[in-house]
Formats: C-alpha cells, structure tokens, sequence
C-alpha cells in the first residue's frame, strides 16, 4: 500500500462528522513479549464500549483484524491501527515503527494525528548502493518497509544507472535520494543526473559500499533514519514559511478562542496540527461542522478534547480543540 493510498483512506475518515473508533495495538513492552494481542483486545473493546460504539462495530473491527495473517507477529514487533464505522468499512494498517500505547477512541473526528506522523517521517525516497562493477537500487514508497530492488551490472559507460534513478524517482514522485558507494562513482552518478532531478530532489549520502562486506544489513536502518530527518526538515521549513506568510499579511490567527471563531465564520483554508499533552480541555459542539462554540444558550454535551495548533497562509488560523470523549 502506498502512502498516498493509506492518507486517501485515513481522509476517508478524518472529514466525516459522525463517530469512528480509531484503535492502536502497540507494541508490548520488551519484557513482556507474552501479552499476546487477543489480550489487550479485551481491554480496547470494553473502552469502545464505554465510548458507546455498538456491539455490531465492535464485531466488525475485531474481525477486521482477525483476517490479517499475520496478526499476531504485526501486533508483537510493529503495531496496528483500525479505523472503523458504523458506515463505513474497517480499515487495518501496519504500523513499523509507530510507537504508541494501546488505545481505543470512538469519537468524530478520528484520531488519525499518530498515523500522519508516522507517514510524514517515512517519506518516498530512491536508495542506490554504487561502485565501478554495479549497482543495487532501492525504491521505498511513502509507509511501506519492503523495498522494491533490483540491479545493474558491469560499467556504467552510458549513464544507465543515473537514468534508472532519475526515473524511479519520477516514478514515485519522490523528493528524496539517497547515495552510498565508493566516491569515484557516486559522484560521477549524481554529475550524470538530469539538471532537473537535482534541482527538485534532497540528495543525501550515506556510507556503504555495494560489495558484500556487510554494510547491506544495516541499509535500510540507515535510509529510515535518514528519511526521517529530512521528512521534519521539510516540515519544519514549511511551517515556518507558512507563519512568516501568516505575519507579513495578517492572514493568520493564533489561540484556541480566535481558531473557534474562524472554523464557526468559514474562514479556514489551512490548518496545521499537533498532538498536544494536555487532553483535558473542553469544547463544544453541535449537530453542524461550524457549531464549535457555546453561543447564547448552554451546549448540551461537553467532551474532553485534545488542542489542535493552526496556521493559515490565507486565511485565520490557530489551534483547533478535536472532541475525544472518554470513560470516566
């Protein structure tokens, strides 16, 4: 599954209005290896329960999760995340890498923020391992922890493998490349790319070598973390383009109380988001997307929520409360 499948689908339950159960099966703790996933369900169940989620919803994630093959080593070593509503299918994604305790919501709006961190640090990116016999090449798409590989082999006297990178990374319209190799070829590699590529794409070099001297192993280590320094790089120079946009032309806005006022009046273009510390604050909310502020007369429900930080380029911005109801 690709990273722009996964976001299509999480959007698919972030726009809604109506409840979801968002679910995350973590990983246990090291030490305790034998707590095996049927356990814990029991638990993320009866919270789902106590959220008020159907018993006929409940069945539906619990089956969902059930069809994967292999459950239990996903749950164990990676974790696991369900979305899931009354309307809508189950939907079960592999999670390498997200750590996250086990948690069971049934709120509107999902609560996807976990999931979009975790695909924002794992960027598509194209990896080639390069020297004067050959090439390995490397395509990880956005999300996913299996690469697609294969080789070129003997002297790259025409540039193949310079063409092969520049179009995979076309290909997966990724912006990161990542080198390894002896110097010699790499630089006469990244000299043979397309001017375009260069100017579009983040190059990084990373050591290794294509001989089999056991640097492979720890490739892919090594790209993840790389791929994700880049990835909150990228973050944060957007973030800050976007706030010196937001205070050259006073299209922006800041606090709880001015981001409620520009949601309720349809002001809104961009919102950025975080997941806070602090979920015990409260807002209110109606029947409509806009009823996001108590008004004249007295809201008759009131739900913990978790703050949402905001910036618009264009229009005002600022944090953003998201109902997350829980059991007392």
């Amino acid at each position: 599954m690709t990273s722009q499948h996964m976001r299509e689908m999480v959007n698919e339950y972030l726009r809604p209005t109506d409840p979801v159960a968002s679910v995350y099966i973590g990983s246990p703790p090291v030490h305790d290896t034998g707590f095996r996933w049927t356990t814990r369900w029991g638990c993320l169940a009866d919270q789902l329960r106590c959220d008020g989620a159907e018993e006929a919803l409940i069945r539906a994630i619990e089956h969902a999760v059930l069809e994967e093959s292999t459950v239990e080593a996903a749950a164990d070593a990676t974790g696991l995340v369900v979305f899931a509503s009354e309307i809508r299918p189950s939907r079960v994604f592999h999670t390498p890498g997200l750590v996250h305790d086990d948690l069971a919501w049934f709120t509107a709006p999902a609560h996807v923020l976990p999931v979009v961190a975790w695909l924002q640090d794992r960027p598509s990116c194209v990896v080639v391992v390069t020297d004067q016999t050959g090439a390995d090449l490397h395509l990880l798409r956005g999300g996913s922890s299996a690469p697609e590989s294969w080789s070129v082999e003997g002297l790259d006297d025409e540039g193949a493998v310079a063409k092969a990178c520049a179009a995979a990374l076309d290909d997966l319209s990724a912006r990161l490349f990542v080198v390894s190799g002896d110097e010699h070829t790499v630089q006469l590699l990244l000299k043979r790319l397309p001017e375009l590529t260069k100017a579009t794409v983040t190059i990084r070099r990373i050591a290794g070598s294509h001989r089999h001297d056991g640097s492979q192993r720890s490739l892919f280590g090594r790209v993840a973390a790389v791929a994700r320094s880049v990835a909150r790089r990228w973050t944060a120079e957007i973030v800050a383009d976007l706030a010196e946009r937001c205070r050259a032309g006073g299209l922006g806005v800041e606090g709880t109380q001015a981001t409620l006022e520009a949601l309720a009046q349809r002001r809104v273009e961009t919102l950025l988001v975080e997941y806070p510390a602090d979920v015990s604050k409260a807002a209110w909310f109606g029947l409509r997307p806009t009823d996001v502020l108590p008004g004249e007369r007295v809201p008759p429900l009131s739900w913990p929520c978790a703050d949402v930080p905001g910036c618009w380029p264009t229009s005002p911005c600022a944090p953003l409360s998201s109902p997350v109801p829980r059991c007392e």
